[in-house]
């Protein structure tokens, strides 16, 4: 499917008009890769690579584990569907920390998405 209709699709489904959050704030390290529409409002797309979307993977965080167990698939034009952007421990202060610039660099070679609800 064509990547601009499946970003629409979620942006419909999940953020409602005007609702943002403030995670960009914290992902300066991976600028490089985030959406201007995520560095605006948190939301919906936060690494754009492909122009087709052929499969979907969702996951609560962007982990590591994930991230890697979708490179090793082998797929390309895929989609990470997380509730958070960003990877999570309570106990570290603070408690959330950033994916992999190597794995994102993987993604966007392979054409692989992140999106957050």
């Amino acid at each position: 499917m064509e990547a601009k209709k499946v970003y629409e699709k979620l942006d419909h489904d999940f953020i409602t008009e005007n609702l943002s959050d403030d995670w960009a704030q914290y992902m300066g390290e991976i600028d490089e890769f985030l959406c201007n529409n995520f560095r605006e409002r948190s939301m919906g797309l936060v690494c754009d690579n492909a122009s087709e979307i052929d499969f979907v993977y969702c996951a609560v965080f962007p982990m590591p584990e994930v991230m890697q167990y979708i490179l090793d698939s082998g797929l390309k034009n895929a989609l990470l569907f997380t509730h958070h952007p960003s990877n999570w421990d309570i106990t570290k202060t603070p408690p959330f920390y950033q994916m992999e610039k190597s794995l994102l660099q993987q993604f966007r070679d392979k054409n692989i998405v992140h999106s957050r609800k």
